[in-house]
């Protein structure tokens, strides 16, 4: 797994998963986008 995937990663299990903090809507927006951005980076990585 690439560096820049593992950090998308990690900062979104941080987010949702570590954080006392309540998630608005925007947050999880953000948070879904970035997962959409790793798995396309994965999806890219696969196909070369």
């Amino acid at each position: 797994m690439p560096d820049r995937v593992r950090a998308l990663k990690l900062v979104h299990d941080i987010a949702v998963y570590h954080s006392d903090e309540c998630l608005d809507g925007t947050e999880k927006r953000t948070l879904y986008q970035v997962k959409v951005l790793w798995d396309l980076i994965e999806e890219t990585l696969r196909k070369d």
